[in-house]
């Protein structure tokens, strides 16, 4: 069954979705289009370009690191110069933000264009300014100047990026968010409440909590634990 999936999130941990995207595939579903914002937006890129596993997992081991070194531009940066969309499978995806002095949302995509009221839609472009964009305000940085644009995280406003799957024709929507178990920012704390508060826009919602400083394999075991822990309810509640 073909179903739109959603990713949102400020917990670094969410770098780790690509994992969840392919564990679905195992459960028989057929992944359509991929939807992000903030960190699991680079999970989609991945997983949408894609990358073999392997690649996937040293970008993303090497994102957290560099996190940890340096700090989450220098992170982003780094990620931005080493992706490359490869020869493999691609799927439709859709990075989105928000607009801070308006609320208007940008999303970056090349499946369809829209400019209608508060959103509007922009080819996929550099990786380093889609990225830049949508983790704005996470660790400490400000809002990031794009199209005469001052954009951050979409979920702040909006929670989970469920409006491209729709406007995209999906009638099946499942959404993950990443969020830390303790937040320790106001940003983080809107964040998290925002995106709990409007998973119901999708057929399915689930919330991984993470602690904090995590290896990747924790990332991964913590989340796969959550999905498998889900998996009968994705199914009747995808299903019907």
């Amino acid at each position: 069954m073909e179903i739109g999936v959603a990713l949102s999130g400020c917990d670094a941990g969410g770098i780790c979705a690509w994992k969840i995207l392919n564990e679905l595939q195992s459960y028989g579903f057929e992944i359509g289009m991929v939807s992000a914002c903030c960190i699991p937006a680079m999970a989609a890129l991945l997983y949408a370009g894609g990358c073999c596993e392997d690649k996937m997992e040293s970008l993303s081991g090497k994102f957290l690191q560099d996190t940890r070194e340096y700090d989450l531009e220098a992170a982003v940066r780094n990620f931005s110069s080493a992706f490359k969309r490869s020869g493999g499978k691609k799927i439709p995806a859709a990075i989105s933000a928000v607009n801070i002095t308006d609320g208007s949302i940008i999303t970056f995509t090349d499946h369809y264009e829209l400019e209608n009221g508060n959103v509007k839609t922009v080819k996929m472009c550099d990786t380093y300014d889609m990225i830049s964009a949508t983790v704005s305000f996470m660790g400490g940085l400000g809002c990031y100047n794009f199209g005469g644009g001052r954009l951050c995280d979409y979920s702040c406003w909006y929670g989970s990026p469920v409006h491209p799957l729709k406007l995209a024709g999906f009638t099946k929507i499942l959404s993950l968010a990443y969020l830390p178990k303790t937040p320790e920012t106001p940003y983080e704390a809107l964040a998290k409440r925002t995106v709990t508060s409007m998973g119901a826009a999708a057929d399915m919602h689930i919330t991984t909590e993470f602690d904090k400083g995590l290896e990747l394999n924790a990332y991964v075991e913590t989340a796969l634990s959550r999905l498998e822990s889900c998996a009968d309810k994705i199914i009747l509640n995808t299903l019907f």
